[in-house]
């Protein structure tokens, strides 16, 4: 290294580590499996220059489907019979946990639990 220039490091961020697979190695459990703890802070690090993190602005998009999907299973227990009724119900939560996933990918969080809870408590009124 001390052949090497010595501006080669200037002005940038490093992280050293392993990322050895075998042995006691850094490797941790994250939701997308197991990876080298230096790998986890390149990605954190990465989440904090470039400001992609996940915004979860208000819980107002989040009540908004809860009651839009409420409204939607009351109407289907008025105007069908039973097993359609349950039939929208589960298409109607199928439908919450869709646009969960729609948003999440679009760096928004709504929430999945209470739209799905609205749901079901529509359903069971």
């Amino acid at each position: 290294w001390k052949q090497r220039d010595p501006n080669l490091f200037r002005g940038k961020t490093v992280l050293v580590g392993s990322f050895a697979t075998m042995g006691n190695a850094d490797i941790l459990n994250t939701p997308v499996g197991k990876m080298p703890g230096v790998a986890v802070h390149a990605f954190a690090l990465r989440t904090l220059f470039n400001r992609d993190w996940i915004r979860n602005d208000s819980y107002v998009a989040t009540w908004a489907v809860a009651v839009l999907s409420a409204t939607l299973v009351c109407l289907a227990l008025y105007l069908l019979r039973p097993w359609a009724a349950l039939g929208a119900m589960l298409i109607t939560a199928l439908g919450v946990a869709v646009v969960s996933v729609l948003a999440f990918r679009a760096r928004y969080w709504i929430g999945p639990f209470e739209p799905v809870l609205s749901v079901a408590l529509a359903g069971l009124f």
